[in-house]
């Protein structure tokens, strides 16, 4: 919580935009309106409103208590709604979190063998990618 606070408070204007893409993509996908989410998370609509349209007919920052209200209505962490870009398919995914807490949980053997494991499959995809395009 107190991560997610503090990431929240440096936000600069790329990251809020990249939030509320994040959200217009659930709300996309779950087939929700503004009234709806805005109902679902208890905030107002014009807040879904305000994120929706920051940099264009808004400035207004996100407070921390509607990110992290936001993310409950779509049952994801407000820590991964602030990745930007980030695919819909991982946003909705259970088990990003629980991969993250079983890594912090790790000793620092078990979290080299995660770091390698992760790097072949990096190389491994960037192998068929090549592939598929030559």
């Amino acid at each position: 919580m107190l991560n997610t606070m503090l990431n929240l408070w440096l936000m600069d204007s790329d990251a809020i935009k990249g939030l509320a893409d994040n959200v217009r993509r659930l709300m996309d996908k779950s087939g929700l309106s503004q009234v709806d989410l805005a109902s679902k998370a208890k905030v107002s609509q014009k807040t879904v409103s305000d994120l929706l349209n920051y940099g264009r007919t808004s400035s207004k920052s996100p407070r921390i208590g509607t990110v992290e209200k936001l993310a409950d209505a779509f049952g994801v962490p407000a820590w991964l709604l602030q990745i930007p870009e980030i695919p819909v398919e991982l946003l909705q995914n259970q088990r990003i979190p629980k991969l993250l807490q079983n890594f912090l949980n790790a000793n620092e053997l078990g979290r080299e063998n995660i770091y390698r494991i992760a790097e072949s499959g990096m190389h491994y995809a960037v192998e068929v990618d090549e592939k598929k395009a030559g």
